[in-house]
């Protein structure tokens, strides 16, 4: 008779989750990723997804006398299709029988190895798309080395934070288009010091400006998932999914303030929010699940902003011994709430109408299964079973923005020191 144990209790547990409460684990560990929304129902089949935009509305105007002259001809709205083709992700979690074993019950362990494996595969997810999004180029760019430490097999970047422990990552010295150059594991990150330590040496030496990529990715722009600089960018040639940005002038331009290496101001912000106006006419109005994201370098540069005022008003009273700093940072600018994430582009702020972004999903981010099944077993070489077992979360799909002109960004801020 087959004995119960923590492994067949699990795998009964796993065939339960549906896919809603991985949703909800999973939006525990992003902070982007977890804005983006499905629009009821968006699944597509594994063909790219036809996205259509309203470029303009195309209506002629002209003067006349209105006495008998010819009223010429008329105009309607124009529409340019694009296409974004679904990418697919995998993460797995495997551990052996004994680790199983060894932890099953409060008399021999003070934690359930297993439960806590499961716990960490529902969130990872979370933290990787975050992570890819954050930067978002559409080639599944991680983050780009600034320098190499062979000696002590250390990567400096520029944002650690958007790799953790146990993940390998593939470097491009070439930059995109070209072969990458070593796949390295990741033993553990220091964020505040943008440095990445690897559980050996590359086996080819990162250089500065190399791009470090999601492992398994096929290399070249366009090719992964799309995200901040997939979209919110001014640029006045390439395509924009597929569709010639040169042939609809303005609509593919996402507002921007350049600020040239300036330090962030009330006026800066205001000008930002101008350019949404100007771009998309005199009634244009900020949406109403709108949000200012950044990293914590603009957060503090903006609460310092606030701190000189303060400090301003504060002189020549009796503000001696007085704390000027309050116990939670500000958490709007203008009246739009402030996301603050620490895997966001440094020295940007992205004012996002997530109203116009959606994910198009072909399978939402759910355990990978076969019939029922969610843990399997792995086979040895001798074609027999070892007592290692495996699990995967799976997800399929893109992201798409359909309105570029209703989001903004403000680009080259200077970065507080310390950050």
């Amino acid at each position: 008779m087959a004995v119960g144990n923590n492994v067949a209790t699990l795998a009964g547990q796993l065939e339960k989750v549906s896919s809603r409460d991985i949703q909800d684990m999973v939006a525990l560990d992003s902070v982007l990723w977890k804005l983006f929304k499905a629009r009821p129902k968006d699944n597509v089949s594994t063909r790219p997804e036809r996205i259509v935009y309203k470029v303009g509305r195309g209506i002629k105007s002209r003067s006349n006398q209105l006495d008998g002259q010819d009223l010429g001809r008329g105009g309607a709205p124009q529409y340019a299709f694009g296409n974004i083709a679904p990418v697919a992700f995998n993460w797995g979690a495997e551990w052996t029988e004994l680790s199983t074993i060894a932890t099953d019950n409060r008399e021999k362990a003070v934690f359930d190895y297993m439960a806590k494996t499961m716990k960490d595969l529902a969130a990872v997810p979370g933290f990787n798309l975050d992570s890819l999004v954050s930067w978002g180029d559409g080639s599944n760019t991680l983050c780009t080395v600034t320098s190499y430490d062979a000696t002590n097999f250390i990567i400096y970047v520029d944002n650690a934070a958007r790799v953790e422990q146990g993940q390998d990552l593939d470097i491009y010295n070439g930059g995109l288009g070209t072969a990458s150059t070593s796949t390295v594991t990741v033993s553990g990150t220091v964020n505040g010091s943008k440095a990445i330590y690897l559980t050996a040496a590359a086996s080819t030496a990162p250089v500065a400006g190399a791009l470090v990529l999601e492992n398994n990715s096929p290399g070249t722009a366009g090719s992964g998932i799309n995200g901040i600089l997939a979209y919110l960018a001014n640029r006045t040639t390439g395509t924009y999914t597929g569709v010639p940005i040169a042939a609809h002038p303005g609509f593919f331009q996402t507002p921007n303030v350049a600020a040239g290496g300036a330090t962030l101001t009330p006026q800066i912000a205001r000008l930002l929010l101008a350019q949404i106006k100007l771009a998309k006419g005199v009634d244009a109005t900020v949406g109403a699940n709108t949000k200012f994201h950044m990293n914590l370098d603009q957060r503090t540069a903006w609460e310092n902003t606030g701190l000189s005022v303060t400090t301003q008003f504060q002189t020549g009273t009796s503000a001696i011994g007085r704390d000027t700093l309050a116990a939670k940072q500000v958490t709007t600018i203008g009246g739009i709430e402030i996301v603050d994430n620490i895997k966001a582009i440094q020295g940007r702020i992205d004012l996002i109408d997530f109203d116009t972004f959606y994910l198009t999903e072909v399978t939402e981010l759910d355990l990978y299964r076969v019939g029922n099944n969610t843990v399997f077993p792995v086979y040895g070489a001798s074609g027999g079973l070892t007592t290692t077992q495996i699990s995967y979360m799976i997800w399929m799909g893109n992201i798409v923005c359909d309105e570029p002109t209703a989001n903004a960004f403000i680009s080259g801020l200077a970065i507080p020191s310390g950050y």
